[in-house]
C-alpha cells in the first residue's frame, strides 16, 4: 500500500488532522442557524453587531415654504 497519493493531497498534516469532522461542523451550523446567532470567533460576532446596530438617521427634511410648494401639496391654510 502506497501513501504517496495522500502526501500529494495533504501538504499540512497538522492542520488537516486538527480540523473538526464534518458532523461536528454540521451540528454547529444547525445550532447557530436555529438560534439566529452568527457562527464565528467572538471578534467576528462583535464586528457584525457593531455593523448591524441601529445607526443615527440622516438629517430631517427641510420644510418647503409657500414659494417652493407644488400646486397639489397642502399648505398651511388647508
Amino acid at each position: 500500500m502506497s501513501v504517496e497519493p495522500l502526501l500529494e493531497l495533504v501538504t499540512d498534516w497538522d492542520r488537516f488532522i486538527g480540523e473538526p469532522d464534518a458532523s461536528k461542523i454540521a451540528d454547529l451550523l444547525h445550532a447557530h442557524a436555529s438560534s439566529g446567532r452568527p457562527l464565528g470567533p467572538d471578534s467576528f460576532v462583535e464586528k457584525l453587531e457593531r455593523r448591524l446596530k441601529p445607526q443615527k438617521s440622516g438629517p430631517k427634511p427641510r420644510k418647503r415654504d409657500e414659494c417652493t410648494r407644488g400646486p397639489f401639496e397642502p399648505g398651511e391654510d388647508d
